[in-house]
């Protein structure tokens, strides 16, 4: 038998040879799931420069669902924009990930 995907969402099978002339057949659909790194990008900018100098520190948490603390970077902007990459995630499954960012005052 040949399978092929239409494009559209659809396995299509064709070409069933016969074996022992019975048409019976049995697919087992396997899908693994492979681990996938995703690396979050922050940029900060100062829009309103009456509260702030052109060049300041700022620190963010990035926080989990259930408001753990995944990671902590600390960006210091020049000419009144800053930028930071948090560690890599890595995910194993498929699903929705929900996560803050949250300014810390400290």
């Amino acid at each position: 038998m040949t399978v092929n995907d239409d494009l559209e969402g659809n396995l299509v099978v064709t070409d069933i040879t016969k074996v022992d002339d019975k048409t019976n057949v049995n697919i087992v659909n396997e899908f693994v799931e492979e681990s996938i790194d995703v690396q979050l990008h922050l940029t900060k900018v100062i829009e309103d420069q009456s509260n702030s100098a052109k060049d300041a520190t700022f620190t963010f948490q990035l926080l989990d669902e259930e408001g753990n603390l995944v990671e902590e970077k600390t960006i210091t902007t020049s000419g009144l924009t800053g930028s930071v990459d948090f560690t890599p995630i890595t995910y194993n499954a498929s699903g929705t990930y929900k996560y803050t960012l949250r300014r810390s005052l400290l």
